[in-house]
């Protein structure tokens, strides 16, 4: 076995994928039988080998064939095919960067019912296509399915398909019960008046009951149901919390992870730059949130008093948005839940979504991890129905850098994260500015 970091590299693979030009980089998918490839020469063009306990007879090779023949926008592509022993075989895709629908679940709210119709019908369309070419997935579930960064919905996960074992009906009761599973739960609808207008959810479990239900079909429910809406993406120092859980629950020991978080801060305006540095270390089990001071701020004179907490300025929400984006980043990669209540509304959509990516973190630290934020501006005054005093819109990036386990011994390299940009619902709280919900702008 070659040894590759933390995780074993079989010869096989590391043989096959390296006469073809390319070294492995790091695991792929959640059971260890898949490995991120990339080019030797340097070229953005990464790949993916699953190992896939097969014979290679004549049906699978036929399989394989049609599967190859298959191009659909969204539908990771099956690339080669290779037996690398009898009955084991490798399957080569096209790697989909992104955050699969559970990793995105657990980093925000529910879908809206726009949201779910944007990730249903394309990957209706690709099980469509799929069962058109005489194939099936046969195992959709929220972590085949990955949302890019542009965020366009692919099915991914072809190893099933290669053993032809799904149905084509099963297939799409499975993404129902998958979106569904991703939506707001079947109370959050209820009103008082009597009548209202039918959801996506009511849509969906009525198809559930349809025998021999197809894609097309699912499809059409959406259209009537619920118009298209671009689906929210985490903001940028959430994203890079997630792939921490990634890699927790890839690379885990079952040791009990320590982490110092740093916090640098450079203005407080809108258009002033701001620096979170995230360094997780091993050893020290508190969140050290360090100030640097602004530059004419770095002497106190004797007699005077130091600047205030930003998070407690009333008239300055940007400023506190700024503040706040750094201790949200900083208080999630802790993994330390009793903290959020110092940077979100106990309760709030914010303070959920964060609860149940904190309760995954374990086990690892980011290494030159930099969430940086290039601007902040005030939106006009919230409406009163929103419950918000403030609403900040804040664009940030994630800079490239090294993940690292628990014992030190992996350092998978991440590349710098584009910039996104974000809405941060501010309340005024006794303790201060506090985050109520991250929106998509506009």
């Amino acid at each position: 076995m070659a040894r590759m970091d933390r995780f074993l590299v079989p010869d096989d693979v590391a043989t096959v994928l390296g006469k073809a030009g390319y070294r492995v980089v790091g695991p792929a998918g959640r059971d260890g039988t898949g490995f991120v490839a990339v080019p030797v020469d340097g070229t953005d063009r990464p790949v993916e080998l699953h190992v896939v306990a097969a014979a290679t007879d004549d049906v699978v090779r036929a399989r394989i064939a049609r599967l190859r023949a298959l191009r659909h926008d969204h539908l990771s592509r099956l690339l080669d095919a290779v037996e690398l022993s009898p009955g084991r075989l490798g399957i080569v895709v096209e790697h989909v960067a992104g955050l699969t629908l559970h990793e995105l679940r657990a980093a925000r709210a529910p879908l809206c019912d726009g949201e779910a119709v944007t990730v249903t019908i394309p990957v209706a369309g690709a099980l469509a296509a799929l069962h058109d070419a005489g194939a099936t997935h046969g195992a959709l579930d929220a972590s085949a399915v990955v949302v890019r960064p542009d965020g366009r919905p692919v099915l991914t996960d072809l190893r099933v398909a290669v053993l032809g074992t799904g149905t084509a009906d099963g297939d799409v009761f499975r993404l129902l019960a998958t979106v569904l599973d991703q939506m707001a739960g079947p109370d959050a609808h209820l009103v008082s008046s009597a009548g209202r207008a039918p959801t996506l959810r009511d849509a969906f479990e009525d198809l559930i009951h349809t025998p021999e239900l197809l894609a097309t079909q699912v499809v059409d429910a959406c259209f009537r149901a619920a118009e298209p809406e671009a689906v929210r993406l985490p903001d940028a120092g959430t994203a890079a919390a997630v792939d921490l859980v990634r890699a927790a629950h890839r690379d885990s020991t079952g040791g009990t992870a320590r982490r110092r978080v740093r916090q640098r801060r450079r203005g407080a305006r809108a258009g002033v730059l701001g620096v979170l540095v995230l360094s997780l270390l091993a050893g020290g089990a508190v969140l050290v949130l360090q100030t640097v001071a602004r530059p004419e701020q770095t002497a106190t004179p004797a007699g005077t008093t130091t600047p205030e907490d930003p998070v407690r300025d009333r008239s300055d929400p940007v400023a506190a948005a700024i503040e706040l984006s750094g201790r949200r980043a900083a208080v999630v990669a802790s993994a330390n839940p009793a903290d959020l209540v110092r940077v979100e509304v106990h309760d709030g959509p914010a303070f959920a979504a964060d609860s149940d990516l904190v309760a995954g973190l374990a086990g690892s630290r980011a290494d030159g991890l930099t969430v940086e934020v290039a601007d902040a501006r005030l939106l006009d005054v919230p409406a009163p129905s929103s419950g918000l005093d403030a609403q900040v819109v804040v664009t940030s990036s994630v800079s490239a850098h090294a993940r690292v386990s628990a014992d030190g011994q992996t350092r998978t390299p991440v590349a710098a994260a584009p910039e996104r940009t974000v809405v941060l619902g501010l309340r005024w709280t006794d303790d201060g500015w506090r985050v109520w919900d991250v929106t998509a702008p506009g």
